[in-house]
């Protein structure tokens, strides 16, 4: 939260007030992002402990399988934005 603010410091500055803009949708997609994952994650097994989602893997519960592994995915892809979103300034 106080990136958003750093980047938006500036109050005179055009570039400060669009680079504090642009961080904070891109932070706000990126919670988006994880939130969908995790609710994926959680609608398709009951739980988002990794020690049971490691039990239901190896145990080969295939009905769900698509949607736990979209929702991983999405939780990866929402990590990787979220910690590569302040090199883009």
């Amino acid at each position: 939260m106080c990136r958003y603010v750093l980047a938006a410091f500036r109050r005179g500055s055009a570039y400060s007030t669009e680079a504090g803009l642009k961080y904070f949708i891109r932070g706000a997609f990126a919670s988006g992002l994880l939130l969908y994952g995790t609710t994926l994650i959680y609608g398709s097994t009951g739980s988002i402990n990794f020690g049971d989602l490691q039990r239901l893997r190896i145990g080969g519960d295939r009905m769900n399988d698509k949607a736990r592994r979209v929702g991983l995915r999405r939780v990866v892809m929402a990590r990787l934005f979220k910690l590569s979103a302040p090199f883009h300034m």
